[in-house]
């Protein structure tokens, strides 16, 4: 009774971390519950922490917490799907030693799962029936799209996060040249709207580039939406009497129009939620 109750628990626990995993991978849809819980309680101690050890000992340390965060989701991932595996195989007599036929011990599963998860294949210890073999074969699949799916993934939130950098850049650039000058500003950052609209496209898909913290203030995407906000909020008034079309600004109200959205109905689930914690502690002005 307790070796089926333990392998259910196993198996409930890889089921439930590997939904997590495509929620926050391919769902398009935004992050999982494990991963948004990780994202966020992270980020919150990083906004709490890291502008005392800078102010401590003066070194920037806000360009660490996007990795560190990705980082700690990609372990989550790995080490739940092994601690499921492992409950599994050890709730009853699954593995022996190839050459003496003695069970293997816990250590000796750990590492049959570890090798199987990661599709080496190279343990001492072998499956004792079809039945615990197919398993290794289902652990073996599970964790080659997990590796596979999580270094895709990843790659292309640092694509995104380079993107967003260069908008950023961008942006304070053109606002900068001529601050007190709303229309001016307005002609400037308009032909980005195209650009602006595709990020938003893929934030909405997954709010994790908002958790990376450039040293550089200019590269700095949320705060350039606030810049674009700002500039669109001021020429609201004065947007007939300016040189620019209203149609050259759509693309940029209507993407500031869906993070308004996402920030009302989802506040923590969008870069919303970065951006808030952000401001409460210091952390991106």
């Amino acid at each position: 009774m307790g070796g089926t109750v333990l392998f259910l628990a196993g198996a409930l626990l890889v089921v439930f971390v590997f939904y997590d995993f495509l929620r926050t991978t391919i769902s398009m849809a935004g992050l999982g519950p494990l991963t948004f819980r990780i994202t966020y309680g992270l980020l919150r101690l990083a906004c709490r922490w890291v502008p005392l050890l800078e102010r401590r000992f003066g070194a920037g340390m806000r360009n660490m917490i996007g990795p560190s965060i990705l980082t700690a989701i990609a372990l989550n991932w790995i080490i739940l799907h092994l601690a499921g595996y492992v409950a599994m195989f050890a709730a009853g007599r699954s593995l022996a030693k190839a050459d003496t036929g003695a069970a293997a011990t816990l250590l000796e599963t750990v590492a049959f799962v570890g090798a199987s998860l990661s599709t080496l294949g190279a343990s001492i210890v072998e499956p004792t029936n079809g039945w615990w073999d197919n398993l290794s074969m289902v652990a073996a699949v599970n964790g080659m799209v997990v590796l596979t799916l999580s270094v895709s993934f990843i790659l292309t939130i640092l694509q995104i996060t380079t993107a967003a950098r260069t908008f950023a850049l961008r942006v304070h650039t053109l606002t900068d040249l001529e601050p007190d000058d709303t229309a001016r500003q307005l002609e400037r950052i308009a032909p980005l709207g195209p650009d602006f609209c595709s990020l938003v496209t893929q934030i909405t898909a997954s709010p994790l580039p908002g958790v990376f913290v450039p040293n550089d203030p200019s590269m700095n995407f949320p705060a350039a939406i606030v810049r674009v906000c700002d500039v669109l909020e001021r020429a609201e008034d004065e947007l007939k009497r300016s040189r620019t079309p209203r149609h050259r600004t759509a693309e940029l109200e209507r993407a500031t129009a869906v993070l308004g959205r996402l920030a009302v109905h989802d506040p923590d689930a969008s870069i919303a939620g970065a951006m808030r914690w952000a401001r409460e502690h210091d952390l991106r002005r």
